[in-house]
């Protein structure tokens, strides 16, 4: 219900790609920072994930999809890295493709 509430809200401020794009940058600062990379990035996928059931036209504009790749190319490099996003990749395909693009 938040979430909801939170992406529907941050439609009067902000534009989704931008949305997108801020709440990546801050995931990736978390990583880095954190020794523990998979746990902001499981979140993230989680968000978008939602987030695209939720209102699926954001994920038509390929700005929010150009973030999309690279959240998912991150996740994939922290897996071969040992640094523990097995939980990523196991949900990447489903979770990275809008149900209107499969």
């Amino acid at each position: 219900a938040f979430l909801f509430a939170f992406l529907l809200a941050s439609r009067l401020f902000i534009k989704p790609h931008d949305l997108l794009g801020q709440i990546s940058a801050k995931c990736q600062t978390e990583m880095q920072d954190s020794n523990k990379g998979e746990e902001p990035s499981s979140h993230l996928v989680r968000l978008i994930s939602e987030w695209s059931e939720t209102f699926p036209y954001d994920f038509r504009d390929e700005r929010v999809m150009s973030h999309v790749r690279k959240v998912a190319h991150r996740c994939v490099s922290a897996e071969d890295n040992n640094q523990g996003a097995g939980e990523v990749r196991e949900r990447s395909p489903s979770s990275f493709t809008p149900s209107w693009r499969s």
